[in-house]
């Protein structure tokens, strides 16, 4: 989240895309330019931002970006506003030893000024062809052998703000900066032009007003008949939108670099704080579950004497069942932390799905009476046998059950139906319950999450989370459906049926 955050207050357009070149990720500069969410943009869907003309090329390069060490590449853009403009993308594979490895991360640059200012440099060197007349916007203009100006054209008016009545026999050092002046600058140039036959040089130049501009241009000199340097010529153009453009794309670079270190940071810290919670949990759980056991097993014995007054019966079967539910929460950290370090065990062995909700209602059925509710069990699926641990998955039916009772008021309805998908059998647990809003049918999912509007006391936000572990480490999954607060939740479990048994695996 961090990464995130940091990656919002960028400029530029960012983005990550796997190592198949399709987007996973994109910054909210993005979404703001082009009008499309990032659920929009994941996978190739960016590709609908790129001009028409410039989409096959663009898809080309991104699918041949495995076998780059980088990529360098240049598309227009489509804004929101429908306006499209060039952008330069830069991107690099993530260096990492992470899981996440083989990524990529990349930046859209807005180099539309910079193009449009090549544009503009292609069309004057075509027009330099046509001599005076027609290079009204080129300073153009002679001076003799010491510097002196001889002639001065409309175009070097028009740029440098001196009249030729003004002008004409001073040194043509005076376009030049006080700073250039100094170190030499205009006489170097002339020395080299004289005896090379030309220069070529850029850099700040003065107008009369005593503003500055980025000029860019050449000097040649001139000879006699008898090949004698007579004097020099200057032509002169302002290259300032583009000096300003490169600037711009530097200064774009070192803020991406000092953006991808930051981003290199943050995800260093993220890893050594997620390493570091998952030893605390492990140790925690391992240290709060150990003194459970005798304690349990001391009320246990304590509820065989006989001669307890009931008071003190209900009391020591209070006891029992808190600190069953504690280690349950203890049960649920451990879980968490083997899923984290791929040490989840999961048997294999034949299983009846059925069976399992069947045992599954059973452990929860004291809950569903205490509220008066009903249970509604229609298990028609025609092909319920599969390979996998069955206490693992009661564990899933148990949660998902539990779950509906939990978040469905007094005397509410549950539904519990299997169904056949091919290939799959598919378990359904329903609810009249309180309902999950659309944003959060994934989040639900997330380890410590929990649903803002739940307004229900207790858990940890681990269930869940486990529950769709199990379910993928046993080839299936787990989905949410819900119209909305109040609406009611459906949760689909669907897992493979046949395959081989006989062994244990790990989830990783």
């Amino acid at each position: 989240m961090r990464f995130h955050a940091v990656a919002n207050l960028v400029p530029d357009l960012l983005w990550s895309a796997d190592k198949n070149g399709q987007w996973t990720w994109c910054n909210q500069r993005w979404t703001e330019y082009t009008g499309l969410t990032i659920e929009q943009s994941r996978g190739s869907g960016w590709l609908n931002a790129v001009h028409i003309e410039d989409r096959e090329a663009t898809r080309l390069a991104f699918e041949t970006m495995p076998s780059r060490e980088s990529l360098r590449h240049e598309h227009r853009l489509r804004g929101a506003d429908g306006v499209s403009s060039w952008f330069l993308i830069r991107a690099e594979p993530v260096q990492s030893a992470a899981p996440e490895a083989g990524q990529w991360f990349g930046a859209a640059t807005n180099i539309d000024d910079y193009k449009r200012s090549q544009a503009d440099l292609a069309a004057s060197e075509e027009r330099l062809r046509l001599v005076l007349d027609s290079a009204r916007e080129f300073a153009i203009f002679s001076m003799d052998a010491g510097r002196h100006i001889t002639s001065w054209h409309q175009g070097a008016q028009n740029l440098l703000g001196y009249s030729e009545a003004e002008i004409i026999g001073k040194p043509a050092d005076i376009i030049f900066t006080e700073e250039d002046r100094a170190a030499g600058t205009p006489k170097a140039e002339a020395e080299q032009a004289l005896a090379e036959g030309r220069a070529t040089g850029e850099g700040w130049r003065r107008r009369k007003d005593g503003t500055r501009f980025w000029g860019r241009g050449a000097m040649m000199a001139m000879h006699d008949g008898a090949g004698a340097a007579i004097g020099l010529v200057k032509i002169l153009r302002d290259e300032t939108a583009a000096q300003n453009a490169r600037e711009a794309l530097e200064k774009s670079r070192q803020e991406l670099m000092a953006a991808l270190q930051t981003a290199e940071r943050a995800r260093a810290e993220a890893e050594a704080a997620g390493q570091a919670k998952d030893r605390f949990l492990a140790v925690l759980s391992h240290e709060l579950r150990t003194p459970l056991t005798p304690v349990l097993m001391g009320v246990r014995i304590m509820q065989l004497n006989r001669d307890l007054p009931p008071s003190a019966g209900e009391a020591l079967e209070m006891i029992a069942r808190n600190i069953q539910i504690e280690a349950r929460f203890i049960d649920d950290l451990l879980d968490v932390s083997r899923l984290r370090h791929g040490k989840l065990e999961i048997a294999k062995e034949p299983v009846d799905i059925h069976e399992v909700i069947r045992s599954a209602i059973e452990v929860s059925q004291s809950e569903i009476d205490a509220k008066e509710q009903v249970i509604e069990v229609r298990l028609e699926a025609a092909n319920h046998q599969c390979v996998g641990d069955s206490m693992r998955l009661q564990q899933v039916f148990w949660n998902l059950v539990k779950n509906a009772s939990k978040f469905t008021g007094e005397t509410g309805r549950i539904r519990v139906s299997t169904h056949d998908a091919p290939g799959m059998i598919v378990v359904e647990i329903s609810d009249c319950g309180i309902g999950i809003r659309p944003e959060s049918l994934e989040r639900i999912f997330d380890a410590f999450a929990q649903e803002a509007d739940s307004r229900k006391p207790g858990g940890l936000g681990l269930g869940l989370a486990i529950a769709r572990a199990i379910a993928q480490a046993h080839g299936g999954d787990i989905t949410a459906a819900s119209a909305g607060f109040n609406q009611g939740a459906t949760f689909a479990v669907a897992l493979p049926t046949g395959g081989q048994s006989g062994q244990t695996g790990q989830v990783r």
